[in-house]
């Protein structure tokens, strides 16, 4: 079955539509923002755990690399945990 397609956000000041929320990326998410988020850490050079490239299916590939795009943002601790919120959802794009 092809992943949801990406519902219509308003796209932001920055010209990137906003944050579709954390609950988007819990573990097993199937959805194309996920490989939307996914295909651009990849592009920004954070995607050494994605072993088969971004998917749509959320994975611990998927945290891995997002925690460190975080950490490289400067993000320690908890706040480094690898799930998108705001920020990391915004950085990719910009």
């Amino acid at each position: 079955m092809p992943p949801a397609p990406e519902p219509p956000f308003a796209p932001s000041s920055h010209g990137v539509r906003g944050c579709p929320g954390r609950a988007s990326f819990r573990p097993g998410a199937d959805h194309a923002r996920v490989a939307r988020l996914g295909r651009r850490r990849v592009e920004k050079g954070y995607g050494r755990y994605s072993t088969e490239g971004p998917g749509p299916r959320r994975s611990e590939e998927h945290r891995r690399d997002a925690e460190a795009f975080q950490r490289a943002r400067g993000r320690r601790g908890g706040a480094a945990d690898g799930h998108p919120g705001p920020e990391t959802w915004r950085r990719p794009f910009s």
